[in-house]
């Protein structure tokens, strides 16, 4: 479905990501992991078009997504649910929703997905009216994925969805992350808490200084020793 390859990234002159390649099968978990400034974040933002690589390729179901523009990417069936979640504070839950089903090809059933997200996050559906600034942390990360739902996707972009949740708010997204896996979307998962991560995601990939460190299931990455003692706490 989406294959990286070896793509090399700058800011100015100062390169994030060095050759960084891996794969998206359909139907998968996949995650990257990594430290701070590894370059997880880099990694989405280049996928969903915000930076241009200066090597290398981005081949989304065969469509080139390194040459064509940011807003084009969600037309073909990826979202990008940010870290920060990057809401519109001022508009009501309800708004922020709707407002992900902008695209043609999701606004004649953006109904139906706003009933498969508050479904998904009944929370929202009892806050549909409140202002998005006035939610907690944890209603605000379920906004910021629910809004990326309503683009209908095939591929979600999860960037950092526990980052700043009390730990009871971390179980249930990662609930609610395994359900919309079993739906039949496919997710690239970015996430620095690892043990939850390598749980869910078939297959991992971890980025250190801007590299691919280690790749490979999610079992056998979790039982690797460099990985049980720098991200696992073992």
């Amino acid at each position: 479905m989406l294959e990286v390859g070896a793509i090399d990234v700058f800011y100015g002159d100062a390169q994030a990501l060095h050759g960084v390649s891996f794969e998206v099968h359909e139907g998968e978990i996949v995650t990257l992991l990594g430290s701070n400034g590894a370059g997880k974040t880099t990694t989405v933002r280049t996928l969903s078009g915000l930076i241009r690589p200066r090597k290398g390729t981005i081949t989304f179901r065969g469509i080139r997504l390194d040459k064509i523009l940011a807003h084009k990417v969600v037309s073909l069936g990826i979202a990008h649910a940010p870290e920060g979640r990057h809401l519109f504070q001022q508009m009501s839950v309800r708004e922020n929703l709707t407002l992900g089903a902008y695209d043609a090809s999701a606004w004649n059933d953006r109904e139906e997905s706003m009933e498969r997200v508050f479904r998904l996050f009944p929370r929202l559906k009892e806050r549909s009216k409140q202002l998005a600034g006035t939610l907690s942390g944890g209603e605000q990360q379920m906004c910021a994925i629910g809004r990326a739902l309503m683009t209908r996707p095939n591929l979600l972009i999860l960037d950092e969805p526990s980052l700043g949740l009390a730990p009871n708010l971390v179980e249930m997204i990662f609930q609610v992350i395994a359900e919309i896996g079993e739906s039949g979307i496919t997710i690239l998962l970015i996430e620095q808490n690892a043990h939850l991560a390598l749980q869910l995601a078939h297959r991992a990939y971890v980025l250190e200084n801007g590299r691919v460190a280690l790749s490979g299931p999610g079992r056998e990455v979790a039982a690797n020793e460099h990985v049980r003692q720098a991200y696992l706490g073992l």
